[in-house]
């Protein structure tokens, strides 16, 4: 290893997003090696391997075969599972006082989390952990604290609590796409022509044939083409017609495409891989 290799600086450490695990999830399904996902993600190879094994989860086949797979979303819940329970050995740690005095707060004496986070302030009471109102309010939340619930609490039992439906935000279809939060943020500003966005209109029940539009975001400019089915072969059909017809300026029209996550755009890193060979 040459000189120029060498370092004594701790690399930064990056923690793998959600959607980074679908990513896995997709890159996994289509046969990719550890090695090739840790390129396309970033990341070290060992990390690709230990987020494998955080996620994998076992699996019956068809023929009654058991197999292990890799599952985001299992890997997910065990990485907030975790971080929620370092939360706590950050902020309170190993305080059994200060957990004994919030216990028989609330459970004895009926006080809110409010009232006696005040009462340590205002007494000037001494504990090894330190934590706050709205901290406090999250660990009963998570049920840290054995035997306190939202119950004990006289304001919250008598609310009823909403219901939120988690918005997936994460492309279930096509988990190696990349996001559209990853554009460019010039392409937003509207004010360089050649930035376009595809999309498919598909026709009535019954009718396979569909539009394939294509909508530039400067000039509103639109081409519209008739297309057999929404279907990826229609679809690069239609791109590399676009390429014989506009030749070299081709670049020039068509700086960027940007696609939703449609079924007939999965294959988009073909269609990509045509177009930036074309660029070259």
């Amino acid at each position: 290893m040459g000189q120029e290799n060498c370092t004594t600086e701790r690399g930064k450490y990056k923690h793998i997003t959600e959607k980074e695990r679908y990513k896995i999830e997709g890159y996994m399904e289509s046969k990719l090696k550890a090695k090739e996902i840790g390129v396309k993600l970033g990341v070290h190879i060992s990390t690709v391997y230990r987020e494998i094994k955080r996620g994998k989860v076992e699996r019956i086949k068809t023929d009654l075969r058991k197999h292990r797979v890799y599952r985001a979303n299992v890997a997910q819940r065990d990485y907030e599972r975790k971080v929620s329970n370092r939360e706590r050995l950050l902020k309170i740690g190993k305080d059994r006082e200060l957990e004994e005095y919030i216990r028989y707060g609330i459970i004895k004496k009926r006080y809110s989390p409010d009232v006696i986070i005040g009462l340590i302030k205002r007494e000037s009471q001494r504990f090894k952990g330190n934590i706050c109102t709205k901290t406090l309010y999250n660990y009963i939340e998570r049920r840290v604290f054995s035997g306190i619930s939202n119950a004990n609490l006289w304001e919250k039992r008598k609310r009823k609590k909403k219901r939120y439906k988690r918005v997936q935000r994460i492309s279930l279809r096509n988990k190696g796409t990349r996001s559209i939060e990853d554009r460019p943020p010039e392409i937003n500003s509207r004010l360089e022509y050649g930035h376009w966005e595809g999309d498919c209109v598909k026709g009535g029940k019954g009718n396979k044939e569909s539009l394939f539009v294509l909508t530039e975001r400067k000039t509103r400019e639109e081409i519209i083409t008739k297309i057999k089915g929404a279907l990826q072969s229609e679809i690069r059909r239609v791109i590399d017609g676009l390429e014989r017809k506009y030749g070299w300026i081709f670049k020039e029209k068509f700086k960027t495409i940007t696609f939703d996550n449609g079924g007939e755009f999965l294959d988009w890193e073909a269609i990509e891989m045509s177009y930036l060979n074309l660029l070259c």
